[in-house]
């Protein structure tokens, strides 16, 4: 597959996702307290990645 093509899967994947989005983003926004986790985790090697 190329990349051309997998760019423009990501683009318009983008475009259909950006009104769910803004709809989360404005709820999360408007409550008065906002929690999130921060916990790390370990992050595998360029090398092992396919």
């Amino acid at each position: 597959m190329s990349r051309q093509a997998m760019s423009s899967w990501m683009l318009r994947c983008a475009e259909l996702l950006s009104p769910l989005y803004q709809s989360l983003k404005e709820i999360l926004l408007s409550q008065a307290i906002i929690h999130g986790d921060e916990t790390s985790i370990k992050e595998s090697a360029a090398s092992d990645r396919v």
